[in-house]
C-alpha cells in the first residue's frame, strides 16, 4: 500500500469513527483490535488508550512523549537541499520568511514545536511538491521525542518509518538537542533513524547536534563537522512572524504548555444554573454567541462566562459541538479561550472543555498543545473514574496518533459543529468569521 492510499485509508477510518460517535451514546471502553492490512503492517486505534506516541505503539510515552505538528495545511515550503528555507504563510499575502543557515533552522524549531525542547530527538519530515514548475520540499510533519526512549538496539525506528510513509516523506532533517549522557543516547538514536530512512529510500538531508536551543549554544553538523552558535529562538524570523501575524508565542518548555490547562480557582456554578433556568432553550444560543464574540476580540473568559460555557458543554454532545463552532476562523484565540475556561471548571465540564480545546489546537496545526490538552482530559476522566469520558476525545486521540491532517478533521467536524450551533438557533451565517 503506497503512502497516499495509506493516508486515505486512515482518514476514511477517521470518518467511520466519527460516524460511530454519533451512532452510539456509550463510551468506548476497549480499543479496536489491531487490523492487518495487505502490506503486513499493523494499525491500531487509540480508543480509550493511554496517551501514546502518534507514531504508533512501538514508542512508549510514560515517559517519554512524542509531539507531532501537522504543518502541511499551512503551506510551509522548503526550497533546495541545504539552501534557503522558505515559509509561505497561510492566507493571501504569501509572505516568505527565509531561513538561510543551520543556525536559523535551529532557531525556528521552538517556534515550530511551540516550546523549547530539551534532551530531545527531533525529526522534520519533508515531502516533494511542484511549485512554479520546480520541485520543492514541503514540511509534512515534525516529531519530537525524549532522548530517553532506549539506548542502541533498544531504540526501534519502525514507528518513524511508518509515519514517514504516511506523510509521503522524501527527505528528513534530524536534530539532537541534548548534552552529557542524554546526548550520547540522542546521537545513537539519530544514527539508527538516519540509517533506517536511507534504507527506506528517504533522503537523509541534514543532521545536527546542539546542546541547547538557546542563544550561544554550540551546534555541529554531524556530516561535515561544521560548527556554529545558535541564536535566540525568540528572535528568529519565524518566531517574530508568528508573534506579529498570529499572536503566537513560544513556551519556555513543554511543562509551560501543560500549565495552561492546570486547574485554578473554580468558577461558581450557581449563576450559570440560574441563567439556564431563566433562559431555558435559549441558554446554549446565548452562551455560544457570547463566547464567539469574546474569541473574535481575543478576550479572556471571566469566571461567570467560564461557568456558563462549562455547563453548556455538559448539556449534551450537540451543545458541546455547538461550542466548537466558535473556533471557525479564530482557531488560536479559541484554543486559548477554552484552555482558560478549562482551568476554572471541574468534572464533566472540564473533560468536555479540554476536549474542545484539543480540537481547536488540532485544526490550527498545533500538535503539542493538542496532545497535552488530551492528556489533561484523560487525567480528568481518570479522576472521575471514567464516568464522563467522551468518544470525541478518543476520536481526536486517534487522529493525532495517526497524523490525520488538520484539513480532514476540520472538514468533518466544522460541518457538524455548524449544524449543532444552528440547531440551537445560533445565527451561524453572521457568527461565522
Amino acid at each position: 500500500m503506497n503512502s497516499a492510499a495509506l493516508r486515505r485509508d486512515e482518514e476514511h477510518l477517521f470518518v467511520l469513527l466519527l460516524a460511530f460517535r454519533f451512532s452510539s451514546a456509550v463510551t468506548c471502553a476497549q480499543p479496536l483490535a489491531p487490523q492487518a492490512p495487505a502490506d503486513g503492517s499493523e494499525k491500531f486505534s487509540s480508543l480509550a488508550s493511554s496517551r501514546r506516541n502518534f507514531l504508533g505503539p512501538g514508542v512508549a510515552l510514560q515517559p517519554p512523549h512524542a509531539d507531532a505538528i501537522l504543518l502541511c495545511q499551512k503551506a510551509k515550503k522548503i526550497g533546495g537541499a541545504r539552501g534557503p528555507v522558505t515559509f509561505i504563510s497561510e492566507g493571501n499575502d504569501m509572505q516568505r520568511i527565509r531561513l538561510n543557515t543551520a543556525t536559523e533552522v535551529l532557531a525556528s524549531i521552538p517556534t515550530m514545536l511551540g516550546f523549547i525542547p530539551i534532551a530531545s530527538v527531533i525529526v522534520i519530515m519533508l515531502k516533494d511538491e511542484i511549485v512554479d514548475g520546480r520541485t520543492t520540499k514541503q514540511i509534512a510533519l515534525v516529531t519530537r521525542t525524549d532522548a530517553a526512549t532506549g539506548e542502541g538496539a533498544e531504540f526501534d525506528p519502525a514507528p518513524y518509518l511508518q509515519a514517514a510513509v504516511r506523510a509521503e516523506t522524501t527527505a528528513t532533517i534530524c536534530v539532537a538537542v541534548a548534552e552529557d549522557a542524554a546526548a550520547v543516547i540522542a546521537l545513537d538514536q539519530i544514527a539508527i533513524l538516519r540509517q533506517g530512512f536511507r534504507d527506506a529510500g528517504i533522503r537523509d538531508m541534514l543532521a545536527l547536534h546542539v546542546t541547547a536551543l538557546e542563544a550561544g549554544a554550540l551546534w555541529t553538523d554531524l556530516d561535515t563537522y561544521a560548527t556554529g552558535l545558535t541564536e535566540d529562538p525568540n528572535a528568529s524570523t519565524l518566531s517574530i512572524h508568528n508573534a506579529v501575524e498570529e499572536g503566537r508565542t513560544t513556551a519556555a518548555s513543554r511543562e509551560d504548555i501543560a500549565a495552561r490547562y492546570a486547574v485554578t480557582v473554580e468558577a461558581d456554578t450557581a449563576p450559570a444554573h440560574a441563567a439556564l433556568h431563566a433562559q431555558g432553550p435559549d441558554f446554549v444560543r446565548h452562551a455560544v454567541t457570547e463566547l464567539a464574540t469574546l474569541i473574535r476580540t481575543r478576550g479572556n473568559p471571566d469566571a461567570e462566562l467560564a461557568a456558563r460555557v462549562g455547563l453548556c458543554a455538559t448539556i449534551s454532545p450537540t451543545a458541546r459541538d455547538a461550542l466548537m463552532f466558535t473556533a471557525n476562523g479564530n482557531e488560536h484565540a479559541a484554543a486559548h479561550a477554552f484552555a482558560t475556561i478549562a482551568r476554572q471548571v471541574r468534572g464533566n465540564a472540564r473533560i468536555q472543555i479540554l476536549t474542545v480545546a484539543a480540537y481547536c489546537s488540532y485544526i490550527s496545526g498545533d500538535g503539542p498543545s493538542t496532545g497535552i490538552a488530551l492528556e489533561a482530559a484523560q487525567a480528568a476522566v481518570i479522576d472521575g473514574n471514567g464516568e464522563h469520558d467522551t468518544p470525541l476525545r478518543n476520536l481526536l486521540d486517534f487522529a493525532l496518533e495517526h497524523a490525520v491532517s488538520p484539513a480532514a478533521v476540520t472538514t468533518q467536524l466544522h460541518a457538524i459543529s455548524a449544524e449543532a450551533a444552528r440547531s440551537f438557533g445560533v445565527d451561524v451565517d453572521n457568527l461565522d468569521s
